[in-house]
């Protein structure tokens, strides 16, 4: 939702016209296949300030560290530890092998 502020196409989350930051606070109506219940609960259980609540979470985020700024080599989000486990698998083809032993679980199951 920062991503358009922070690389500076607009200058605020309500100003980017395809983003569901709008209608989620209420600004405007959501579209059918958008539910902002859930989300907006998250932040108050009062009707009448959740929007603002809601608003104050994402203005306060911005300039802030998101989980995107510590993303490693292009894919990696986690520890030096982690990135090096998954590299360490990719190399000799362990990473393919088990996800094609969850695909054949997966359909063995619904067999």
């Amino acid at each position: 939702m920062l991503n358009p502020v922070e690389a500076r196409k607009v200058e605020k989350p309500e100003d980017r016209k395809w983003s569901s930051y709008r209608a989620t606070p209420g600004l405007e109506k959501p579209p059918y296949f958008l539910t902002t219940d859930w989300i907006l609960s998250r932040y108050c259980k009062n009707k009448k300030t959740v929007s603002m609540g809601y608003r104050k979470f994402v203005y306060d985020d911005i300039g802030k560290e998101g989980p995107g700024d510590k993303v490693t080599g292009g894919i990696f989000l986690g520890d030096s530890a982690f990135e090096q486990e998954v590299q360490n698998m990719m190399k000799g083809d362990e990473l393919s092998r088990r996800i094609q032993l969850k695909k054949n679980r997966m359909k063995s199951s619904m067999d």
